[in-house]
């Protein structure tokens, strides 16, 4: 289910990681030459590159676009190593694998417009601290920082979170509680969790997006390594992201800090904006004046913006995007 004008590959990253990804590459870089920005669409979970496969067409054509599948999701894999605790998976290691991938594909010099949704938009804010030369600008969709959920799930805020954010906590859960009872029935747990974050009435046949979404956690031969390595994503985040969170001053419980430098697009949910003030928390970490924030769509719009509210989500993006040409 190739993208309409992409290629596809694989590429092996010294990590170990296997990642495969879409890509629609034209530009050439030129030696001592200012060099455009790459674009790297980013999925989240419980999807994978597919997500993208229609908003591809939002960007326009002489924009260079690479749709990696995480490490670990759709096409892509990355060893298990229970002895490094969930390592390999955080996002800061991910940030790595992109960055590699993006080497591979184009140039080491080319600079990057990280644009993620859900877990790929932790993988986009943590591209603009680690590599803050190469990331030019991110977009981070339907988010705030990792360690701003935790720090909600307390019992002076009514553990309201916590029950939103149940996933969290189950998917982190020690090795292999979770992967046995979602591979137990995985049909189900991923077709609830979809549709339980999905705005709005729901049709009566599952979408074609919610149908790729899942599809790899169903394959006899490979669903239970993604099962894993999802959980394992959820494992570094409950644990080695929020660290890395620290460690970059990004922390709720003191004084903000201007973190983030680069231009950054934020776009979210109602829903999401009922649970914290997203436009303050990310201006609070930001460089004053680099954040753009957008609400999509309305109270039926869900979690899947991108799925939901393509074209609006489109049209934003490129509103943005302008500043980079």
């Amino acid at each position: 289910m190739s993208f309409q004008g992409f290629q596809s590959s694989h590429t092996d990253c010294p990590s170990g990681a296997k990642i495969f990804a879409y890509h629609r590459l034209t530009s050439v870089p030129q030696q001592n030459a200012a060099t455009k920005p790459v674009i790297v669409l980013l999925h989240g979970y419980p999807q994978n590159s597919l997500m993208y496969k229609k908003f591809v067409d939002e960007i326009p054509s002489n924009w260079d676009v690479i749709v990696p599948d995480l490490p670990g999701y759709g096409l892509s894999s990355k060893p298990i190593r229970p002895e490094d605790n969930s390592l390999a998976h955080s996002k800061r290691e991910w940030a790595k694998d992109v960055v590699h991938l993006v080497d591979a594909l184009v140039s080491p010099s080319v600079p990057i417009i990280a644009f993620g949704h859900d877990r790929g938009g932790r993988v986009a804010y943590r591209l603009s601290l680690d590599f803050p030369k190469r990331v030019a600008g991110a977009a981070v969709l339907d988010i705030v920082p990792g360690i701003y959920v935790w720090d909600a799930m307390r019992l002076e805020k009514g553990h309201v979170e916590t029950k939103r954010s149940h996933h969290w906590i189950f998917l982190s859960s020690p090795r292999p509680l979770p992967e046995t009872m979602i591979g137990s029935n995985p049909e189900f747990y991923f077709n609830f969790t979809m549709s339980s974050w999905t705005g709005g009435k729901k049709p009566e046949d599952v979408p074609e997006w919610v149908k790729d979404s899942i599809a790899p956690f169903l394959d006899p031969a490979t669903g239970k390594d993604k099962i894993a390595a999802a959980c394992e994503d959820y494992r570094a985040g409950a644990s080695l992201d929020i660290q890395d969170d620290i460690k970059s001053s990004i922390n709720p419980q003191e004084q903000p800090k201007e973190v983030f430098q680069c231009p950054m697009l934020v776009m979210y949910s109602s829903h999401l904006q009922r649970r914290f003030n997203v436009e303050q928390v990310w201006t609070s970490i930001s460089k004053p004046g680099t954040v753009t924030s957008i609400q999509i769509g309305d109270e039926t719009t869900g979690h899947f913006l991108i799925n939901e509210k393509q074209e609006e989500t489109g049209q934003r993006f490129r509103e943005w995007l302008a500043q980079f040409q």
